[in-house]
């Protein structure tokens, strides 16, 4: 076993064993409908086990295809379990040749499959194999009569919603399966769900569905998995509770027959390396997808700086994936369609001290790796020469949504600036900014909002805010962007690149607006 000592560590591992099924679903992620499916070599599976068990992973949970058609199904549970393995698997039959359900229960611990609907004749035609609903529910009840832990798997689809209650309902209590679990999955766009947009759900779907999720852990006490999550801000205050962070590529890995590692189990695309040539925990710490996903560096700012990332982790990022590993939810656009509702009428004022905290969240959730950025200390310290500088647009809660700093300069610094000597304000000569807002040379330090897109209702908002203010208060007015979005609202405002300062190995151009009244009026009426 190994003893090295690693920040990440694999709990759970989708092992996938076949590809042969005796279904057809629509959604599957690893259906090849080009080539002809096949079982693996059973000498491979236990190779790929034996590598599992050195990185100390927990459990298997065996997919396919459909795992239980593999003829050594069982001989690769007994080993795995017989080294230490918990063994799950997820079948569209948990139908079992050569091996009494007995024998079966003895080496595989958990026992799931995914039910389409409650009525069987749309069960089948869902998966397009007749008596599909009546064999599988038949074999649940066998292995939950047996004690055996049993779950089901529902994969929310929008026709499928405004049945999700009544489906587990119908095994729970109708067919008097003891379902532990429930599991609910999205559809991602792999496999044969890449050919279709019917599995896509909007904000309403899942507030429909989530509702149907708590009324059964609250009338039928059965434990509740979100194994797809989505993304905390579009879910209704009594329902947040469903709001889980993606644990694939965190605790749990998928991998296939050759060894081959994949950060999540709906992910066909083995890419991060090879456990039987570099042992799993060492690719596990040292990927650079890996690293990405979980640093969140592709998610808004507005979700990096938000306090419940932890509990939400920004949703699926497989979502409406294409070519990279992860992406942004599609359904934090939702977000976008409601953010009137949520954060009601907006306000545009000088920042208070107990909110310096809030604006460091923005400032880092949007610009790291960036030079210049505030630290704490520069940050107070700026705010206790002039706080009068510091503005923030609230909601109606108080929550901020964005923050600008307004530096009035002396004439002398912004000569200097023009010049490209300075780009910040923490490179600024203290006594060259001034402490009351009486000039009319300034610095525009920043705008930054969350989400941090000028096209979002805050965003624009604010931008209108300062123009205003900078409008009735300056004649000059400087400032040094450092990402796409402020270069192109320099150049929507007419902002004239005038220098650049030159640091080691970056550069920081130095933008200036000679501050025309009807050109600026004409420009935030038209933003």
């Amino acid at each position: 076993m190994m003893n090295l000592k690693y920040q990440f560590n694999v709990d759970l591992v989708a092992f996938h064993i076949t590809q042969v099924c005796s279904h057809c679903c629509p959604m599957c992620y690893v259906a090849d409908d080009n080539h002809k499916p096949r079982h693996y070599p059973i000498n491979q599976l236990v190779k790929v086990a034996d590598a599992l068990v050195e990185s100390n992973v927990k459990e298997i949970s065996l997919l396919g295809g459909d795992p239980a058609t593999h003829p050594n199904v069982y001989q690769l549970s007994k080993h795995a379990s017989e080294n230490g393995l918990k063994v799950s698997i997820l079948s569209n039959t948990l139908e079992f040749k050569g091996r009494t359900p007995e024998e079966i229960s003895k080496c595989i611990q958990s026992f799931e499959s995914t039910v389409h609907h409650y009525i069987p004749e749309k069960h089948d035609s869902f998966c397009k194999s007749k008596g599909a609903f009546s064999r599988v529910t038949k074999n649940l009840k066998t292995y939950s009569d047996l004690g055996s832990t049993v779950g089901i798997v529902i994969n929310i689809t929008p026709s499928l919603i405004g049945s999700l209650y009544d489906l587990i309902d119908n095994l729970y209590n109708d067919l008097k399966i003891n379902l532990k679990y429930v599991i609910i999955q999205r559809i991602i766009p792999f496999g044969r769900a890449a050919n279709y947009s019917d599995f896509t759900l909007s904000r309403n779907h899942v507030e429909r569905a989530f509702r149907e999720i708590k009324r059964m852990k609250d009338e039928l006490n059965i434990d509740i998995i979100i194994e797809d999550p989505v993304p905390l801000c579009i879910l209704p205050d009594d329902l947040k509770e469903f709001a889980t962070p993606c644990q694939w590529g965190i605790t749990k890995a998928s991998i296939n027959a050759s060894g081959d590692l994949s950060r999540c189990g709906a992910d066909p695309r083995y890419r991060l390396g090879n456990i039987l040539e570099t042992p799993l925990l060492e690719i596990w710490n040292n990927s650079e997808i890996l690293d990405s996903f979980r640093n969140k560096l592709y998610l808004p700012g507005r979700c990096r700086a938000c306090v419940y990332l932890e509990k939400c982790g920004g949703g699926c990022p497989l979502s409406c994936e294409i070519k990279r590993d992860h992406g942004l939810d599609y359904l934090y656009i939702e977000y976008e369609k409601i953010d009137e509702n949520i954060h009601g009428d907006l306000e545009f004022t000088n920042a208070k001290e107990e909110e310096l905290s809030s604006i460091l969240q923005i400032e880092w959730g949007n610009f790291f790796g960036y030079g210049h950025i505030f630290s704490v200390s520069s940050l107070t310290k700026w705010f206790k020469h002039n706080p009068n500088m510091f503005w923030v647009v609230r909601d109606f809660r108080k929550w901020i949504l964005g923050y600008a700093v307004t530096a009035p300069i002396s004439k002398n610094l912004f000569d200097i600036v023009y010049q490209g000597e300075y780009s910040s304000l923490n490179d600024f000569p203290q006594r060259e900014v001034l402490k009351t807002n009486a000039s009319i040379y300034y610095y525009l330090e920043v705008i930054a909002g969350i989400p941090s897109k000028t096209i979002s209702r805050a965003g624009t908002f604010m931008i209108r805010s300062v123009g205003e203010y900078l409008l009735h208060n300056a004649k000059h007015v400087l400032t040094s962007p450092i990402s796409d979005i402020g270069i192109r609202l320099c150049k929507y405002f007419n902002f004239k690149h005038v220098s650049d300062e030159k640091l080691e190995d970056k550069v920081y151009p130095i933008y200036h607006l000679k501050v025309d009244k009807n050109n600026i009026v004409d420009k935030l009426k038209n933003f």
